[in-house]
């Protein structure tokens, strides 16, 4: 994904989540509890997803993750791959649209030692506060042609 798709991604769910009724604006504590979530993308050579579980505390650590991650490999083949939290990550919210960062540190099994992962976060928070949909996105730099996609919360 080039930065102009990323900014206009961006910039569409923005719109949608600006649809939804807010009580107060998405800080860190409207993010709390267990999420699914499910991110696609292009890898280094063809199709990517990352499926897992994350846990927010609500006061911007992260404190679990568990994952599975399907790549396309160089011959065109499949590669999976599971990966864990392997110290708390953090997480921030912003005051505009919303926006904010999370940054962790995985293991992954195909990979040896530890790596952190960078997403961007849009938070949708309902009435009641609690975001019930984190969007997730690339941020630019490194990441930013990685895969993209949404957690739910988990009740």
């Amino acid at each position: 994904m080039t930065m102009n798709r990323a900014i206009s991604a961006l910039a569409v769910l923005a719109l949608l989540v600006s649809m939804v009724p807010f009580s107060v604006a998405a800080s860190a504590a409207a993010i709390h509890g267990n999420y699914t979530f499910s991110l696609e993308g292009q890898g280094q050579y063809g199709a990517q997803t990352i499926v897992g579980t994350i846990t927010f505390d609500g006061a911007g650590h992260i404190t679990a993750l568990s994952y599975t991650q399907t790549n396309t490999t160089s011959t065109g083949g499949t590669q999976v791959c599971t990966g864990k939290l392997s110290a708390n990550g953090s997480y921030t919210m912003g005051s505009s649209y919303d926006l904010g960062a999370l940054s962790m540190p995985v293991t992954n099994s195909c990979k040896s030692g530890s790596s952190t992962v960078q997403l961007g976060l849009l938070a949708a928070a309902p009435v009641s506060g609690i975001a019930t949909v984190v969007y997730l996105t690339p941020l630019a730099g490194k990441n930013g042609n990685g895969p993209s996609g949404m957690a739910t919360k988990q009740w």
